[in-house]
């Protein structure tokens, strides 16, 4: 019904840039699945993490 991924860089120079992708089939759209799964996504360490 829906995935999230959410991937970084090891690289010094990228390490401050982060990929977040959120998928949810239309046929759960309008269920608050992809907030659920935006808000289960671990928080970024350091200064730049929400």
């Amino acid at each position: 019904m829906g995935d999230g991924n959410l991937a970084g860089s090891t690289r010094p120079r990228l390490a401050h840039r982060e990929e977040l992708g959120i998928s949810v089939r239309r046929s759960h759209w309008h269920r608050g699945i992809g907030t659920r799964l935006l808000r289960a996504q671990p928080k970024a360490p350091g200064p730049f993490g929400c």
